[in-house]
């Protein structure tokens, strides 16, 4: 059978065979974001089959098509950055990634409120000693007055008595 030089640079060949469905997710994932479009053959299958079953029945493999292998190869064999070359790295004097903004104000985050994550700047209102965003504050410190409470109570004890009869009471 003949085939044309554009039907064999997009047939799928074997990149790798993964452990399990979670591997192969990363290795999906990696090849995704350097833009190498790729088929897990037996993900679905394996998961059908219990992570116990799974793996020792059916392999999970990861093919990319032809014009893509030489690519996905060299980045599946390239090194990570592990957190000791991180380090080390920050040791030497190479600069680190700039914080996050803040979302209110857009400048450099100084701080994250303990309540919701929020960046804070340093222009931000925090208060207290665990920083907390002004939203946060304001439902930490929002506590009703006692004429309300009391009036909830009393609405609360009636809605029982209607529901239950006067007898509960």
């Amino acid at each position: 059978m003949h085939t044309s030089a554009s039907e064999s640079e997009s047939d799928l060949c074997l990149l790798t065979t993964c452990a399990n469905v979670v591997e192969s997710s990363a290795v999906r994932s990696l090849l995704d974001a350097d833009g190498i479009a790729c088929v897990v053959q037996g993900e679905h299958h394996s998961g059908m089959l219990g992570p116990a079953m799974g793996g020792a029945i059916i392999e999970v493999r990861v093919l990319v098509a032809w014009k893509d292998l030489e690519r996905a190869r060299a980045l599946l064999e390239s090194e990570v950055e592990t957190p000791e070359e991180r380090a080390a790295a920050l040791a030497a004097g190479v600069e680190e990634e700039a914080a996050p903004p803040c979302p209110v104000h857009g400048e450099v985050s100084t701080a994250v409120c303990t309540g919701c994550d929020t960046f804070l700047c340093a222009r931000c209102d925090v208060q207290g000693s665990p920083p907390r965003c002004e939203d946060c504050q304001e439902r930490k410190s929002a506590v009703p007055d006692q004429h309300w409470r009391h009036r909830r109570q009393l609405v609360g004890w009636l809605v029982l008595g209607f529901m239950f009869g006067i007898g509960i009471l």
